[in-house]
């Protein structure tokens, strides 16, 4: 399986078009509500994996480090 880290970095990447550090806020760097949900779909779809709903809320949502806990309880 591929590290994690590196697959949400990679796609937030190519939302966002800028390397950022785990802790940043992912919003306050160019992530808007569409982006996030491509973001969450390919995290799904290339990690085979669902997230409930109740997991996609912002504040769970708006750094790298916060979406690397949220997959890994679900790999």
């Amino acid at each position: 399986m591929k590290n994690i880290n590196e697959c949400v970095q990679k796609i937030v990447y190519q939302e966002i078009k800028q390397v950022i550090s785990d802790d940043m806020n992912l919003f306050e760097n160019g992530l808007d509500s569409l982006g996030i949900l491509r973001v969450l779909t390919y995290i799904e779809e290339e990690l085979g994996i669902e997230i409930p709903d109740e997991e996609l809320m912002s504040e769970n949502l708006d750094t790298i480090d916060k979406l690397v806990n949220i997959v890994n309880k679900y790999v």
